[in-house]
């Protein structure tokens, strides 16, 4: 399948939901609610970008993506349907403004288009303050790199958990500015 718009993708280990941990060698459930969406699956494997498309974003990717992306829902009747995105089996759709970072092979992960990821001074209380994580080109064009302090406009607190930190995905027009000692 070829589309035309949107990127295809399949969810990491085949699994919509990431609501298991193993503790002392037992898998246990730490959500079984469909409509938590701290436990959706964020991580899927792109197999198909569109036609003409001249990005950043291959085929084989692993990119993070919206949390609604697999999730289920109950619609009006009590059903249970898939999203919006869902083709067939575990093939779904992704528009570009849900797909946040993307990596390649045993490289870290890179942010798409205008979207960068901060890591929050959680010490601070009502202080939008962190540092830079991952950035952009729109971004690093106005001076500020990964490693960079920043300050960041409110309501930007759209957490992930990336490589085991708690990020905060935002756009380059989030990031207020840049502090310098």
């Amino acid at each position: 399948m070829t589309p035309l718009n949107t990127i295809l993708v399949r969810p990491v280990n085949g699994k919509r939901y990431d609501n298991t941990r193993n503790v002392g060698g037992v898998e246990m459930y730490i959500s079984v609610s469909q409509e938590d969406h701290l436990t959706t699956q964020r991580f899927a494997e792109v197999t198909s970008v569109p036609v003409n498309y001249t990005g950043s974003v291959l085929p084989g990717d692993i990119v993070v993506v919206h949390h609604n992306v697999f999730r289920k829902f109950y619609d009006m009747q009590g059903k249970e349907k898939s999203g919006f995105g869902h083709i067939i089996d575990d093939v779904y759709m992704v528009d570009f403004d849900q797909a946040y970072l993307y990596k390649r092979g045993d490289n870290d992960f890179k942010a798409v288009d205008s979207f960068c990821f901060v890591k929050p001074d959680i010490d601070k209380v009502d202080c939008f303050e962190g540092v830079l994580t991952y950035s952009n080109d729109e971004i690093e064009s106005k001076g500020i790199k990964v490693g960079d302090r920043v300050l960041f406009s409110q309501h930007c607190n759209y957490a992930f958990p990336i490589n085991g930190e708690t990020l905060y995905r935002m756009y380059t027009k989030d990031i207020c500015l840049k502090i310098t000692e």
